[in-house]
């Protein structure tokens, strides 16, 4: 972009000028001012938030994670027979361990990491309720669950050595398949951790 269009000069004038401000100056003012849509190629996303507890297991890590299932078949292996296309943005997760521990994030694919056990559909955060139940809709395409394991599934992620709650903001995307871990350090100890994010696309 030429920002010292003649064009795009006079816009900036008319814009500071209904604002009660003088024109800019050149160079430093004109600015190219680009618009970004939310939603590209996508249907508008659906809020989401979900929480999980991983229970202690002597001699394993616990962790506890959320997933885009899109494209993941329960039996193994992945899913083929849908089209494809969508996306899960994690925004913010909560976490908190019963003692001081390395927290470590890994996103990795749901056919080499599944759960260990039990998953749930997450609750879509809008605040309208199914009338019928009460309970809020679920979103069927993002699950959240748990997994104990000896080794790390991640090397890297943020190191909080104590046991009081923390806060840590996104973005992570996951792509069809894919789920990220929040993972303790120590061996053997009850983990509560709180996804809250978008979703893009689905049925």
């Amino acid at each position: 972009m030429d920002a010292a269009h003649p064009d795009l000069v006079r816009a900036w004038q008319l814009y500071f000028g209904q604002r009660g401000g003088a024109g800019p100056s050149l160079p430093g003012e004109v600015l190219p001012v680009i618009v970004l849509d939310d939603n590209p190629g996508f249907p508008p996303y659906q809020p989401f938030f979900t929480q999980n507890i991983c229970t202690a297991v002597a001699g394993q890590r616990s962790s506890v994670g959320v997933a885009n299932v899109d494209g993941y078949s329960t039996t193994g292996g992945t899913q083929v027979i849908q089209p494809i296309r969508s996306v899960v943005v994690i925004e913010k997760i909560i976490w908190k361990c019963n003692v001081a521990s390395d927290v470590f994030l890994a996103i990795t694919n749901l056919n080499v990491n599944p759960f260990t056990f039990g998953d749930k559909a997450v609750d879509d955060a809008h605040p309208a309720k199914d009338m019928t139940s009460g309970a809020f809709p679920r979103i069927g395409n993002v699950y959240s669950g748990t997994r104990t394991q000896a080794g790390q599934l991640g090397d890297s992620g943020p190191c909080y050595l104590d046991a009081a709650v923390h806060e840590l903001t996104g973005n992570w995307i996951l792509g069809p398949s894919q789920v990220l871990y929040v993972q303790e350090n120590v061996l053997a100890d009850l983990f509560m951790v709180y996804f809250q994010g978008r979703y893009y696309g689905g049925r």
